[in-house]
Parts: structure tokens; sequence; C-alpha cells
């Protein structure tokens, strides 16, 4: 994703090093200073919806100067409303589509709704690039509620099925309950041939999106992990080859085999 928010230019820490307004610079400061009284001057922000420059900083100083459950709450319920707000989201501005990630940080799935209903705004390339890339990050960062959510839900990703699958393509099938979603992925009759193609095209997913985020952390594994990874994957597919109640995805299997094959036959970087 590239940098978002107010011309993205950074400073250590996370600082801006450009501010559209003497307020939003000020706020900024605050947090380097004053992480406690930037918290509190951010709840007193995120009561007016004045200036979604201002709500994006005091979301970060809440987020990451007040971890309690109360916060927690807080937090999601200010994100529905900015994800409904309509000023915002038919003009968005580079703050607005940048807070997204705080639902990433916050991680699980509850706003998932609001992130694929987003995503799938054909009328809002912003917003659904923005909300596409915060669901891909908030796979990555707590995969097995998201993916579970996906599944069970597959009305949050009507229309944008080939995305699903890239998504599901972020799984870890070493992880047990990862493993244990990608079988029933696999085995769902509502998945089509062309969602499993899409998916076999790109498991497992380690591409990465560099960007400037406004909380996170953007997870890299090396050379080596990626190969113990993919080295355990394709014991996984291969033992799946064997299991006739994955006779109908035969094809789509023996694809991720040979890709895994071709990675494992070179060195780890």
């Amino acid at each position: 994703m590239p940098a978002l928010i107010f011309r993205s230019r950074w400073v250590r820490g996370g600082a801006l090093q450009d501010a559209p307004s003497l307020r939003v610079f000020l706020l900024d400061y605050l947090e380097q200073v004053d992480p406690a009284a930037a918290a509190r001057v951010g709840l007193e922000v995120l009561k007016r919806m004045d200036s979604s420059d201002e709500w994006a900083l005091a979301l970060r100083s809440v987020a990451k100067f007040d971890p309690s459950a109360q916060s927690r709450a807080l937090l999601e319920e200010k994100m529905r409303q900015i994800f409904s707000h309509e000023p915002w989201q038919q003009n968005p501005s580079s703050s607005y589509l940048e807070s997204f990630d705080v639902a990433v940080h916050l991680g699980g799935s509850d706003l998932l709704p609001d992130l694929t209903r987003m995503l799938r705004m054909t009328n809002n390339q912003a917003v659904a690039h923005a909300a596409f890339l915060a669901t891909d990050r908030l796979v990555q960062r707590d995969p097995t509620p998201v993916l579970a959510a996906l599944l069970t839900e597959p009305g949050m990703m009507e229309g944008r099925e080939a995305t699903r699958a890239n998504y599901f393509a972020r799984a870890d099938v070493s992880n047990t309950d990862q493993r244990r979603l990608v079988q029933n992925y696999l085995l769902n009759p509502r998945t089509t041939e062309s969602e499993l193609d899409t998916f076999a095209d790109s498991f497992p997913n380690e591409n990465s999106m560099l960007s400037n985020n406004l909380l996170t952390k953007s997870a890299t594994r090396s050379g080596s992990q990626i190969q113990a990874r993919d080295t355990q994957t394709l014991r996984i597919i291969n033992a799946w080859l064997q299991d006739p109640r994955f006779k109908g995805v035969i094809p789509q299997l023996n694809t991720i085999r040979s890709r895994l094959e071709s990675f494992l036959a070179k060195p780890a970087p």
C-alpha cells in the first residue's frame, strides 16, 4: 500500500514530517512528549467529527497508550463511525484511508463486515483499495478468526471471490487451526473451481506490500523460515493428495505441489 497519511513523509518514531494544520502538528507533537496526555486529548477529539486528520492521530494515540478493554470497545465504535461517515468516505483524505489500520491493530473479525463492505465498493476505488489492503494485513496479523469469518459468511466477499482465494492463500497450514480452515475451504461445495484455481496459483502467499502504517508493522519471514514452512506445507499437500476426501481438488493440489517443489529445489536466500 502506498504510504498515505499526511503526504506520508515520516521521521523517526513515527512522527509526522509534514502536517496539514497547526492543530495536527500539535497533536502529533503531544504524543511524542506526553503520550498519556495525547490519549486524553484524543478522547476529546473523537467526540466530534470535525477533521479526519485529527481523528487519525486521536485514534493512534488512544490505541497506542490505552490497551484496556474499554478503550478497545471505544475504538471499535469509532471505527464503525468513520466507516459509515459519508462525507469522509465520498471524498477520502489520506488520513481517512490511513486510519483503516486501526482495524488491523485491533485484530479479530468484529470489523470485518465493514471492511469487506467497503472492499466491494466499485464506485469508490480509493476506499475499496484501502479496505482491501487493511483486510489483507488483518488476515496476516490474526488469520484464524478472520479466515473463519470469511468461510462461514460467504456473502462478505460476494463478487470478490478471487480476493477471498488470495486471503486464504495467506494461511499457514503448519498451524493446526489454519490447516483445518483451509481443508474446509477446499472441500466447501460453495467454493467454485475458478476460485480454487486462484487459490492454487498463489498458495502459500508470501507476497508483501510495503507501507507506512498508522499503528502496525508489516511482518516478514526470513528465507530460511519460508523454506521451512514450504517443506511442511509440501508434506501436508502430499498427504491430502492421498486422502480420498480431496479427490475433487486434485488438479489444484498438484499445481501447489509442483510450485512448492520448484521453490524447494532452490537454496534458501
